[in-house]
């Protein structure tokens, strides 16, 4: 009843069926009944379960004079219904107190029936695309740590945002575990354990990670929309767009207030991002800005295992001098004050910092000297976001905001006063 009214896929209830096996085997009292199960994972409502029981125990109705099983079809108009044993008409209130209750099941099933996208089954019928329970559609980007899939979860029927570890073949004597490169193996966990601690409107939660053959992966939902690197530059692999493309000035305003807003909640609770760039905020449908890949943070319980000094990561443009130096040990909170302030500067200037030189120029300048200044550039930038970005970006950190939220603030005084 559940999956041809599309309440349940066959998915879903397998799952809920080996759920039930695994607690009888270790013998863990009382077993959930199976309609017990998908109320308490989701996947139906318990006004829908009570009138697919109700249907089903109509469905397999009882003959009051020779108590024969008799599969009842409610449908209204139908002819009498007759016990193939005894030849007893069946009571007609029966039939008709069944179809009242298939009506409830159809408006239940409209209400929550999910129809799985045919791109789903397509991905499905690929051996290499089943991973645990998920399908894996189609690549939608790729990381420092690893390859991030759009991906159906069969369990829940929605999309979701699947990143597994990658594991190339090891070179040379390189040292390699199971599940890939040490340091790799490290930073996706560090990423996980990160997310796993935050809550907020703007940052993008994390579901769960785990293992699936072999391979880390976490999930996440999956946000429909662009980078804010793809809304400046255009998308990926096409030429680099600089002067970059103009946002509205309350659009470009409002995502750096957010992200601000994201970024001080989670220096709040000991995790520096490490790696703020305008590839790593995503803007939605709605317009609504999300911070993600947290695979460079820093849990301040943690400490930071996943890096050795002297070895640089992040992305030069936006990253501020105390970075280039290798330690991340001095990356920190005003760090990513420095690295949101390149991403206004960016904004306002349609120039990234260091516009025109290669990576390695930039590690080499950062040390000794400021990008060209915003008032220089981009002159027609009013001076109280020229002092905003400059405040954000001063090399010295004693220099810059305190925090996140006084950012934010700025930000926002400077939003209303434009209504």
């Amino acid at each position: 009843i559940l999956v041809g009214r599309k309440l349940a896929t066959e998915f879903q209830v397998r799952e809920a069926l080996r759920l039930q096996g695994r607690m009888v085997e270790a013998k863990l009292t009382p077993v959930p009944r199976l309609g017990e199960i998908l109320v308490k994972r989701g996947v139906l409502t318990a006004s829908a379960l009570l009138a697919a029981l109700e249907l089903q125990n109509f469905k397999l109705y009882r003959c009051p004079p020779c108590g024969e099983r008799i599969p009842l079809h409610p449908e209204s108009g139908r002819e009498a219904v007759i016990c193939p044993k005894c030849r007893q008409e069946i009571p007609p209130l029966f039939a008709k107190m069944a179809a009242g209750l298939q009506r409830v099941l159809d408006e239940a099933a409209v209400e929550q029936a999910v129809e799985v996208p045919p791109e789903v089954f397509e991905a499905a019928a690929r051996p290499d695309r089943g991973f645990g329970k998920y399908v894996l559609v189609r690549e939608a980007g790729r990381g420092g740590t690893g390859i991030v899939w759009r991906a159906w979860q069969r369990d829940r029927n929605r999309w979701a945002a699947v990143k597994v570890l990658t594991c190339p073949p090891a070179e040379g004597g390189e040292a390699r575990t199971p599940f890939g490169h040490p340091e790799s193996v490290k930073r996706f966990f560090a990423e996980a354990r990160a997310v796993s601690e935050l809550d907020h409107p703007h940052i993008v939660p994390l579901w769960e990670y785990g293992v699936v053959d072999q391979s880390f992966y976490c999930a996440m939902p999956f946000v429909e929309g662009s980078s804010l690197d793809t809304l400046l530059h255009g998308p990926p692999g096409g030429e680099d767009a600089v002067p970059a493309r103009k946002l509205p000035m309350k659009l470009g305003l409002t995502i750096v207030r957010d992200i601000a807003r994201a970024l001080d909640y989670a220096h709040a609770r000991g995790v520096c991002h490490r790696d703020v760039k305008p590839g790593n905020l995503l803007i939605d449908g709605q317009e609504k800005a999300w911070l993600i890949d947290f695979g460079l943070a820093r849990v301040a319980a943690m400490g930071d295992p996943a890096y050795k000094k002297g070895v640089v990561v992040g992305t030069p443009y936006y990253m501020p001098p105390e970075q280039a130096s290798g330690d991340m040990e001095r990356v920190d909170a005003k760090s990513d004050i420095y690295s949101l302030g390149a991403v206004l500067y960016e904004i306002l200037s349609l120039r990234y910092p260091y516009a025109g030189m290669t990576s390695d120029s930039v590690f080499d300048a950062l040390p000794i000297r400021e990008p060209e200044p915003i008032s220089r550039i981009a002159p027609e930038v009013p001076a109280v976001l020229q002092k905003i970005v400059t405040r954000a970006m001063a090399r010295e950190k004693k220099g810059r905001y305190e925090r996140a939220s006084r950012m934010a603030d700025d930000l926002d005084a400077f939003l209303k006063g434009m209504e």
